[in-house]
């Protein structure tokens, strides 16, 4: 998985035994996992997306005010 993130994402140093960790700690909500897990693999529901099956008519950022991809929100927006 390190190398899988190096590659992608140009991570040098993913501890994956943190990540275990935090994925299987009972104290963790479970939105919060999941989130991690979203972003991890790409596939957090973007307004991008939305708007591209006509669920929304912006995919704005409401924040930026640019287009809401999950790349924007994981190097904008978290600490991923």
């Amino acid at each position: 998985m390190a190398e899988w993130a190096q590659r992608k994402y140009k991570v040098e140093n993913f501890d994956c035994r943190l990540l275990e960790i935090f994925l299987k700690h009972k104290k963790v909500p479970i939105a919060d996992t999941c989130n991690w897990l979203e972003a991890i693999s790409g596939t957090i529901p973007t307004k991008s997306w939305l708007a591209s099956i006509k669920v929304v008519t912006d995919d704005k950022c409401p924040t930026c005010k640019t287009s809401e991809t999950t790349h924007h929100i994981i190097n904008k927006h978290t600490t991923l």
